[in-house]
């Protein structure tokens, strides 16, 4: 809490709030590196790799295809094979932001309805396909690094997922991002 702008926790009136809570301005200093990446969120890196075959790595014994998380789009799914990609998992105590981990242009949103499964360690050792079952929203951006997708994956208890850029999308054709 010392980091969030607002440190009183009982003026919170709902735990999505809490959730969402702003930040102080200084307390997450980003590089300025424009070769760099940056993380688009606080939390644990769960899984990390190569996509193989349109495959990723859920936990050990499972795994699921970029096809089923992107939505059922084969095209879409086929540009990411053998590119890379990060599961961050967003505990309760983390702070639920996202920010964009480099500079792209948002082409397209996605909003693929779902189940939702908590999203913990337990839960991503015993449920198959938990990523591509639960509710989703995948933002495709260009980058200059190529075509990037930031998958956020609604959970159990916050029960929402909510972005800026749904409503700037419908105001423009593409919405520039840049990163923090």
């Amino acid at each position: 809490m010392a980091e969030a702008l607002n440190t009183d926790i009982n003026s919170y009136q709902t735990f999505n709030e809490f959730f969402t809570r702003a930040l102080k301005p200084d307390c997450r200093p980003v590089a300025n590196d424009k070769q760099g990446l940056v993380s688009p969120a606080d939390g644990l890196v769960s899984q990390a790799g190569r996509i193989i075959e349109g495959c990723l790595i859920q936990a050990k014994g499972f795994s699921y295809s970029a096809q089923e998380l992107l939505g059922g789009d084969s095209a879409l799914a086929e540009t990411f094979n053998n590119g890379l990609y990060t599961t961050i998992y967003l505990s309760p105590k983390d702070y639920h932001r996202l920010h964009m981990p480099m500079t792209g242009t948002l082409t397209e949103m996605i909003h693929v309805p779902g189940r939702l499964f908590s999203v913990n360690t337990a839960t991503s050792n015993t449920v198959p396909g938990l990523y591509a079952r639960n509710e989703r929203v995948c933002c495709i951006f260009d980058t200059e690094f190529g075509t990037m997708a930031l998958v956020l994956v609604g959970a159990m208890i916050v029960n929402s997922i909510e972005t800026i850029l749904a409503w700037r999308c419908n105001t423009a054709n593409a919405l520039y991002c840049s990163a923090l």
